[in-house]
């Protein structure tokens, strides 16, 4: 080696390393030119070694963005996407996707100082859940208390109805030093139709109002979402919004009903009936409490 030409690599003003151009053959006296293209490649170099790190930092902004910080797995925006994503491949006569869907109880997790905290006991189910992912099998933490598979299932529903049993199997399996630590666990599971493929966040909620029903049945079972049960519960939810809405309004009004005793010539009871009054319309009355006279 006879010459060296050595050009910084220079980000924030600190050096980060060197580009070397050498002379092997003879002695020689570096042109300006040359000394000019030395610094210029420098200069890309940096460019380049700083778009690469902002690439990085991007990509794990995402990464937070889409997954729990505690256990590591995708969140529900992430689990959402990848739904879609599914939903768009096209399947085997055969296959659907499907969601099993794990409501914890967290509200039975021992709040004493020696117990471990709720995000502690979410962290090892975490761990446990795990185990049961397979190559078409994800699993994400849509909620403090709810995780979720997403797989490919086949019409016949035995592969997510296994999965579930593995669930709750797998958690009464689970050692945890005291009963009160001990949480309950119900499945929702839930299968994509005509009335979903378009809509991956509406097969999530059919998968947890699944569960909210296993949990409501015995906290230790697994549902599978049926339409007929959404639809009643569509239509509890809006009479509720309209009984709210007549309420406020005062459309209710009570009357009493008497029951007379034509034996002994005197009323013996009243009963109190609600009325709903819409517009001077009578919507419906109902009455379930009875009031009796019980003197002579």
């Amino acid at each position: 080696m006879h010459a060296v030409l050595d050009a910084p690599a220079c980000l924030g003003g600190e050096l980060f390393g060197a580009i070397c151009h050498e002379s092997t053959h003879a002695n020689r006296v570096w042109t300006n030119e040359e000394a000019t293209f030395a610094a210029s490649m420098g200069d890309f170099v940096a460019m380049a070694y700083e778009i690469s790190r902002r690439h990085e930092a991007e990509d794990e902004v995402q990464h937070l963005l889409l997954h729990d910080v505690k256990t590591g797995l995708g969140n529900r925006d992430y689990l959402v996407e990848l739904t879609r994503q599914r939903l768009l491949v096209p399947c085997r006569e055969e296959q659907t996707v499907a969601i099993v869907l794990v409501l914890i109880d967290s509200s039975s997790v021992s709040s004493s100082a020696h117990a471990p905290s709720a995000e502690d006991v979410m962290v090892r189910i975490a761990e446990e859940l795990r185990q049961l992912c397979g190559s078409e099998v994800d699993l994400a933490r849509v909620h403090s208390n709810k995780f979720a598979f997403l797989m490919m299932q086949d019409i016949a529903r035995t592969t997510a109805i296994n999965l579930a049993e593995r669930c709750l199997d797998r958690m009464f399996a689970l050692d945890w030093e005291s009963a009160d630590t001990a949480p309950g666990m119900a499945v929702g599971i839930a299968f994509a139709d005509e009335n979903t493929k378009d809509d991956p966040a509406a097969l999530l909620r059919q998968a947890e109002e699944a569960a909210q029903r296993a949990q409501a049945a015995n906290n230790q079972g697994y549902e599978v979402f049926e339409p007929a049960h959404h639809d009643k519960l569509i239509e509890r939810l809006r009479l509720e919004r309209v009984l709210r809405k007549a309420l406020a309004q005062d459309e209710f009004e009570v009357y009493y009903q008497p029951e007379y005793d034509t034996v002994r010539q005197q009323w013996v009871a009243a009963e109190a009936l609600l009325r709903w009054n819409n517009e001077g319309i009578v919507v419906g009355e109902a009455s379930s409490l009875k009031w009796r006279n019980h003197r002579d």
